[in-house]
């Protein structure tokens, strides 16, 4: 009864189990097969003929102990080399460090030279300026005084000579050597640097450099600021005018009646 009950069961409610002897024979008629077709001279993890890496190993091994020593190596290396990248810039950083340190001192030293050049420059400044007030008080408290003694007694000499020239017209011995002394003064004056000038009669007066000792009324006002005669010369030293000119200079006045001008009218100035 239980023969014919399995037998009526469907075929696909049966369950068909392999024989475990028949499965071992399988297992190891295809490890066989594996050995069968490996490199007989290759060892158990090195590449095979056509150069794929060997993934067959002998029966319970897990792994191959010869690629495990490879990644082992591999990652000593890779960590050399990471410790040797460290240590180049870890003394990348200490020469850029040094490097920084010394353009800070290159700036601190230019800052140091280009102040100290700044203070020398003021101080030539200052020395050349007081200098130059030294040699400015030099010529007026001694070279001025001297300078205008001298070119003092030349306008006495000329004066001389012309009032003896116009009492004596045919011209004396004494009239000549005042005259010689006159113009070794004058030599004697631009040796040092002073400048003699004398402006004609008939030119126009020029105040900064010319003194009026006398002025001549006229009623012609073409005649007005025109110098009228040159008493003596005028002096120039470094720029500067030690002793105007003296002159007479004719100064307009309207005449009360419409005559003609009876001639000029001197007068004193101040």
């Amino acid at each position: 009864m239980t023969e014919q009950n399995h037998l009526r069961q469907s075929p696909t409610d049966v369950e068909i189990l392999p024989d475990k002897s028949v499965l071992s024979r399988e297992n190891e008629d295809t490890y066989s097969s594996i050995q069968d077709n490996a490199d007989p001279g290759r060892t158990p993890g090195s590449p095979t003929q056509n150069g794929d890496p060997d993934i067959s190993f002998a029966p319970g091994t897990k792994s191959d102990p010869g690629l495990s020593g490879r990644v082992s190596g591999n990652e000593e290396k890779i960590f050399e080399q990471i410790q040797k990248l460290q240590h180049e810039l870890a003394e990348s950083a200490r020469r850029e460090e040094q490097l920084i340190e010394l353009v800070k001192e290159q700036n601190i030293l230019f800052k140091t030279r280009f102040s100290q050049d700044e203070q020398k420059e003021k101080l030539i400044d200052k020395m050349h300026e007081e200098l130059q007030k030294l040699k400015s008080d030099l010529y007026k408290n001694l070279v001025r005084p001297v300078l205008v003694d001298i070119l003092r007694i030349r306008d006495n000499m000329h004066r001389m000579e012309t009032d003896l020239n116009k009492k004596y017209p045919d011209g004396m011995v004494p009239i000549k050597a005042f005259s010689d002394y006159s113009l070794d003064l004058a030599d004697l004056l631009e040796e040092h640097g002073v400048e003699i000038f004398e402006e004609k009669a008939g030119t126009h007066f020029i105040p900064v450099k010319q003194k009026v000792i006398n002025r001549l009324v006229t009623s012609n006002k073409d005649l007005a600021g025109i110098i009228a005669r040159s008493i003596c010369s005028g002096y120039i030293y470094n720029g500067q005018v030690i002793s105007p000119q003296k002159v007479d200079v004719y100064y307009f006045e309207e005449s009360k009646t419409q005559s003609a001008d009876p001639g000029p009218e001197t007068t004193q100035s101040n």
